[in-house]
């Protein structure tokens, strides 16, 4: 979760390549490494939420942080859950 809180710093700091890179780097490691639902629903919303919808398309973001409230909420991640619904909405 640290590494994709630094993405989101160096998107905000107009790293936006350097950001992206490094957020697709992290997701592809949770998916093929770790297979948390726990750490899926924070990664997801960091990642989808402050980084992806500048490079992705918004829909792929959207689908991926309904993804994200889904994970949050099977594991009782609600705090992460909410997290993955706010930016949704926004």
């Amino acid at each position: 979760l640290g590494l994709v809180q630094y993405a989101a710093l160096l998107c905000g700091k107009n790293d936006i390549l350097g950001s992206s890179q490094l957020g697709k780097a992290i997701i592809s490691c949770l998916k093929n490494r770790f297979d948390s639902a726990k750490l899926q629903s924070g990664v997801y919303a960091t990642y989808y939420g402050l980084v992806a919808f500048r490079t992705e398309p918004v829909q792929l973001c959207t689908s991926m942080l309904c993804q994200g409230f889904d994970a949050g909420m099977s594991v009782g991640e609600s705090g992460a859950a909410f997290f993955n619904a706010i930016q949704h909405v926004k």
